[in-house]
């Protein structure tokens, strides 16, 4: 999910159901297709928005809880960068300058 600018919490996924009925019209079977909504969101966000929620999580629990992240963020895996703790720092995170969402706790969820 992510924030619009209409609702903080917005399903980026959607569903299409296709019904199939007999001849006498009685339902026979029911076909679900999920697909992904906006796949632009993947590379950018409108001003105001905010892209997925669970990158900004990630962020927030590096910052948060240093020990979880140590074995990901040590010299072998990442060289001398270190994994960002600040949104801001990730152009990707950062391009609409809505980090937060109203009513949304990136640590707590």
């Amino acid at each position: 999910n992510a924030k619009t600018v209409r609702n903080n919490n917005s399903s980026r996924f959607g569903n299409f159901s296709r019904v199939y009925f007999t001849s006498a019209g009685a339902m026979h079977t029911i076909q679900i297709t999920t697909y992904l909504l906006e796949t632009i969101r993947v590379s950018a966000v409108a001003p105001l928005e905010r892209n997925f929620h669970i990158f900004y999580m990630m962020v927030t629990a590096m910052a948060a809880e240093p020990a979880l992240w140590a074995e990901i963020d040590d010299a072998g895996a990442w060289g001398d960068n270190r994994l960002p703790t600040d949104p801001l720092q990730l152009e990707y995170l950062s391009q609409s300058r809505c980090l937060h969402a109203d009513g949304w706790d990136d640590i707590e969820q």
